[in-house]
């Protein structure tokens, strides 16, 4: 079984710990503190949303408030999300040798992280008796009709009214939280952001002008590129000509080291210019068996089981899986439950790899090699695959580009159904040259678009098959391509997998055959692991997550969900001492 690493440990135990959320002893100083001015008063609003930010307990809101196996986030890209060297982004945020992140997320660090706020809020606002803090502006928070997120905006209030920082909480409809976002009416926002491929620029570039109504149109900032060989140095600029430019040369770096780098750099910026007050992290939990091993995560989401052994051998791996699976169909399904079984099902051209030591790395599939793109005069992007010699279906018929032509193209049309626009709307044409050549034109740059291909979106299907009504859920017409084929499937019950002997990676295939069952309550899960019949299982009753993890600490597994819970500031509002 994968082991953790050091610092997902100490996130978790810091998480199981009890005591979160109390109010911290305040410093004892004098109860008038002169004000410091700053000429900058975007610099100076900045630095306090920073302190803001550091007034809140993250193990109290990860474990007590939301639960569900969070972690306290010390960053904005969250675990789960892969940096250019296989290990995840977050573990080199920050540049800091004693924590991963911007700041320290346990415990004691709390404490220090308290302090340290409390000390620059001082320089700012002066105090009362009781150590609150005078004249602060009010802050309006937004957050949507959600039991959570309403749970959390209420904890908001508490925690920094407990220093006299009045917060109104304003719960919204969804037409009314855009249209308040938009008029830019707020302080912050609570949002809950997953990935939809494996690349930290998927949460980098929210933060664009575009995309982003909340910039600092007073603030300046400076972006020096240079050392990466680019004609980019910036002084005093806008946000549009720094961090805009900056995210504009990460989309169309080819070099993967330097594109990581500037990525870094990307965080940096925002973390630095407090625009974002990161808050948990959703991971994926799993309890296996000791004698099984060979599990790891599926970087584009889902439990991959295609190495793995029994005993060093066996033929028979039973899992429960949390949820019912409705659909198999690479272009309709998001979910991990459904991504685990099509990822089994199913090779596209790319695939995610983790090797001995844990580091995951995107590899060839079906492809022979993943080349980089070749940028046209008018802007566009041209990707040209050459599949490998040999592919066949499970049924034995030859697959050809033509097929993966096919799926592309059919799951564009199906992207407002499915919630996948945005992936497909970079996509200009997708043709098969010939029965092993697929060529693919891309309206602008895309730097992670060889990392959507592992995606079950980009899998190949074949068009006679999924013609057939009801194709997906019919284990007699089953056709696929992957290193299993579907042997049975009793709705919401089990789903029965059978290594595909046609698949190119029959050889590295170890179970014969994966039992899924679907759909059992986490306690009946719990119970099944703990008797045997379950030999791995995805969820348990998270609330039972401290003595679970304490009788099984060679079982549980915590692997990054892709999930980062933030606070997105609307960096146009002072918050200096009498700012409205």
């Amino acid at each position: 079984m994968r082991t953790y690493g050091k610092w997902i440990l100490a996130v978790l135990l810091a998480l199981l710990m009890t005591g979160c959320g109390e109010r911290q002893e305040l410093p004892q100083q004098e109860t008038t503190t002169p004000i410091e001015t700053m000429p900058d008063s975007s610099a100076a609003s900045a630095e306090i949303r920073q302190a803001l930010g550091l007034l809140l307990e993250r193990n109290y809101i990860a474990e007590d408030l939301l639960g569900g196996g969070r972690i306290p986030a010390a960053s904005l890209v969250p675990t789960g999300i892969l940096d250019g060297d296989g290990t995840w982004f977050a573990r080199n945020a920050g540049g800091n040798e004693s924590w991963p992140g911007y700041f320290n997320t346990d415990k004691m660090g709390f404490e220090e992280n308290y302090a340290q706020a409390y000390a620059t809020l001082s320089r700012y606002f002066q105090r009362d008796a009781a150590g609150n803090f005078l004249e602060v502006p009010t802050l309006t928070c937004l957050c949507r009709e959600e039991e959570q997120q309403t749970a959390l905006g209420e904890y908001l209030c508490s925690a920094l009214g407990t220093v006299g920082i009045s917060v109104e909480l304003e719960i919204l409809d969804e037409t009314a939280y855009q249209e308040t976002l938009t008029a830019g009416d707020y302080s912050f926002v609570i949002e809950t952001k997953t990935a939809a491929c494996n690349s930290p620029l998927v949460f980098l570039e929210d933060w664009i002008t575009e995309n982003w109504q909340g910039w600092d149109r007073n603030g300046t900032y400076d972006l020096d590129l240079t050392q990466w060989g680019l004609p980019v140095s910036v002084t005093a600029g806008t946000w549009a000509e720094t961090y805009d430019v900056l995210i504009k040369e990460i989309r169309t770096c080819a070099d993967s080291e330097n594109r990581s780098a500037m990525m870094h750099l990307a965080e940096d910026f925002l973390l630095s210019a407090g625009v974002v007050t990161p808050l948990y992290f959703g991971t994926e939990v799993s309890l296996q068996h000791p004698d099984v091993t060979g599990v790891s995560w599926n970087p584009a989401g889902g439990w991959d089981f295609r190495r793995t052994s029994v005993g060093g051998g066996g033929r028979l791996l039973t899992v429960c899986l949390s949820a019912p699976v409705d659909s198999l169909d690479p272009a309709a399904c998001s979910d991990v439950d459904g991504n685990t079984l099509i990822s089994h099902l199913f090779s596209g051209l790319a695939r995610w790899k983790t090797d001995d030591q844990g580091k995951t790395a995107l590899v060839p599939d079906c492809a022979q090699t993943l080349p980089a793109g070749a940028v046209q005069p008018d802007g566009t992007v041209v990707y040209t695959y050459r599949l490998k010699e040999g592919l066949i279906w499970s049924d034995g018929q030859a697959l050809t580009a033509g097929d993966f032509a096919y799926a592309w193209n059919r799951a564009a049309a199906m992207a407002g159904e499915t919630g996948q626009a945005e992936i497909w709307s970079r996509v200009q044409t997708v043709k098969a040259l010939d029965d092993r050549t697929l060529r693919v034109t891309l309206t602008e740059p895309v730097s992670f678009w060889n990392e959507l291909l592992a995606e079950p979106a980009f899998f190949p299907v074949r068009e006679d098959v999924v013609s057939v009504p009801g194709w997906s859920a019919n284990p007699a017409g089953w056709v696929s391509n992957g290193a299993y084929t579907l042997n049975q499937w009793d709705h919401n019950n089990l789903v029965v997998l059978r290594r595909n002997e046609n698949s190119h990676h029959a050889q590295e295939t170890t179970m014969e055959e994966i039992r899924f069952y679907l759909s059992d309550t986490p306690a009946s899960m719990l119970s099944n692991f703990e008797n045997g019949f379950f030999q791995v299982i995805t969820d348990f009753p998270r609330e039972q997550t401290g003595a679970i993890g304490e009788a099984n600490s060679q079982c549980l597994q915590v692997e990054g969900a892709m999930e980062s819970g933030f606070l997105r500031w609307n960096a146009g509002q002072s918050l200096l001492p009498g700012a409205s």
